[in-house]
């Protein structure tokens, strides 16, 4: 069985008062880092744009399992909030739509406020409008009034989703901007893919080399990929773990590199 977005659910017992407390610590741990990344970003998100977006993007592209996947869901990336880039990658998904071996792109919606998250079929740039934060989304419904289609009433697989995160430990722990869209997401399109008989997407995390933490964050982490971290190499999981997909973030592979 695939592991999917999970919660920490460890088997110690507490006490409602130490739960609390715990719960209290967990949060402001996050809080820290979350502050200390988002401060590192602001510092060095322009060289780091200039230097690694490039190189994230071309080693995405140049990917057999980028090359091998038909429908991928992408965030557009927001140079406001300091995303790793994703323009060329999705304008390869366009291009690639007539093809041969066609590609088709899935982009987020938010919903709502409480964690909702939608992906929706687009096949280029017009199909996108900024939203109140200035990240562009696609439109809901296309211009001849039709609703867009959206990723969980497709009735084909998706192959690939490429991920934003805040921060990612070294055994591949991601640690989100706090909102919780993508754990949702995520769990529930991996629960829809099992009851269609699917194979669950590939998850691939994007971060620069700096969101790559030697510190660990098991002990409080709020959600993880189903995949592990690598720093050198595609690995294969072993036999017994075939079920859950290989999971890397690009930013460690190049940081690797350096």
């Amino acid at each position: 069985m695939p592991l999917s977005f999970l919660s920490c659910q460890r088997q110690t017992s507490y006490l409602p008062a130490q739960f609390s407390t715990v719960m209290s610590s967990i949060f402001e741990q996050k809080k820290a880092l979350r502050s200390r990344i988002r401060r590192e970003l602001r510092l060095r998100y322009p060289s780091l744009a200039l230097e690694e977006d490039p190189m994230i993007q071309k080693y995405i592209l140049e990917s057999p399992w980028y090359k091998n996947s038909h429908h991928i869901c992408a965030y557009i990336s927001c140079p406001s909030i300091r995303e790793v880039g994703t323009t060329q990658v999705v304008s390869d998904i366009f291009q690639k739509a007539e093809t041969e071996h066609p590609k088709s792109l899935y982009v987020p919606w938010i919903q709502d406020k409480q964690s909702h998250l939608k992906f929706f079929h687009i096949c280029s740039n017009e199909d996108l409008a900024a939203n109140s934060m200035g990240i562009l989304e696609p439109i809901p419904v296309k211009s001849d009034g039709s609703p867009r289609e959206d990723v969980m009433q497709a009735d084909v697989p998706i192959d690939l989703i490429l991920m934003p995160g805040l921060a990612f430990d070294r055994a591949g722990r991601r640690l989100g901007r706090g909102g919780g869209y993508y754990d949702c997401f995520v769990k529930e399109y991996i629960s829809h893919a099992e009851k269609k008989g699917w194979r669950s997407p590939l998850l691939v995390g994007m971060a620069y080399s700096l969101q790559i933490l030697d510190e660990a964050f098991e002990k409080w982490i709020s959600s993880l990929l189903p995949q592990k971290i690598i720093e050198s190499k595609l690995r294969k999981l072993s036999k017994d773990d075939q079920a859950a997909l290989l999971r890397f973030s690009v930013g460690a592979e190049i940081a690797s590199r350096k």
